[in-house]
């Protein structure tokens, strides 16, 4: 009975050790799988932080890029204002020039004015300086509005006055014209200030 025993325990020590056996195997297959698992997972974090590395400097680039650009629109915008602040200064230096031959005239008939009795003459030097002057204005745009028994127009003239009149053809027309208006370029920049029958 002892041998059968014995018989029977050396038959559960074999499958025993067999397990045991299995059970390395088994832990060896795992411990290669975890190493395989870490291996994938150590390229995938190399991967991972040279992509970052990438995208890092990439954005440094754009950084840069931006900077660049607000610097050159800052300089862009800069060299803009400078030059309208130039353009402004210097706006009226053509017109200026125009007019500075009518100054001189005027200067010289107040001159002639002293020396002279003849208002006739005078007044023809008065009368040639308003002239030039209206030639100098005409190349610039500018244009006098015509009132006088023209029909009373809010959007070319402003009434001071009104009168009675007892023509019917000179009610709402303009009989008399106290201060000329004038367009530039078709832009009214100032009314004929004007009395209207009525």
């Amino acid at each position: 009975m002892n041998n059968e025993l014995n018989k029977q325990a050396e038959e559960q020590q074999i499958p025993q050790s067999q397990q045991q056996e299995n059970h390395k195997q088994k832990k060896g297959k795992k411990g290669e799988a975890s190493l395989t698992e870490l291996e994938k997972a150590q390229r995938e974090i190399a991967r991972l932080q040279e992509e970052l590395k990438t995208a890092q400097e990439e954005n440094a680039k754009s950084q840069d890029q931006y900077i660049r650009l607000q610097a050159e629109w800052d300089n862009f915008r800069k060299r803009k204002d400078r030059e309208l602040t130039e353009r402004l200064r210097f706006a009226y230096e053509d017109l200026i020039k125009e007019l500075l031959p009518i100054l001189d005239n005027f200067d010289r008939t107040l001159k002639s004015i002293e020396k002279t009795d003849n208002l006739e003459a005078v007044k023809e030097g008065i009368e040639l300086v308003a002239k030039n002057m209206r030639k100098q204005f005409e190349k610039v745009g500018l244009q006098p509005i015509e009132s006088l028994n023209k029909d009373f127009d809010y959007e070319l003239h402003e009434a001071i006055s009104s009168v009675p009149v007892e023509e019917e053809e000179k009610k709402g027309k303009v009989i008399d014209e106290v201060e000329k208006g004038y367009k530039l370029n078709d832009k009214v920049i100032r009314f004929s200030k004007v009395v209207v029958g009525e």
